[in-house]
């Protein structure tokens, strides 16, 4: 992607989003009391779901966060066009 974005002139910008994560979980076990874990950690079906859906939804809300603001962080008007992915990384754990 980086290398894409050089070549056609656009920015591009990398964020590990684990922090996001640990946070929505954090509020997810204060309501709940339970901590979902993937599969392969003795998790269920529907935990290893709901883990990669948090992970691509999180991506997502920050991309659209990113889009409306970053003109406003580089001292610019408007906003930017947000391209997405499938979650096919979390899949693979």
């Amino acid at each position: 992607a980086k290398g894409l974005s050089s070549e056609i002139g656009t920015y591009h910008l990398y964020s590990n989003i684990d922090a996001m994560v640990s946070g929505i979980l954090s509020v997810f076990k204060v309501v709940t009391g339970k901590t979902p874990k993937f599969k392969v950690y003795g998790g269920s079906y529907a935990e290893n779901q709901a883990l990669q859906n948090i992970q691509a939804r999180l991506r997502m809300v920050f991309a659209y966060l990113l889009a409306q603001l970053l003109p406003w962080v580089r001292g610019k008007q408007g906003w930017l066009l947000v391209l997405g992915s499938a979650n096919v990384d979390e899949g693979l754990r």
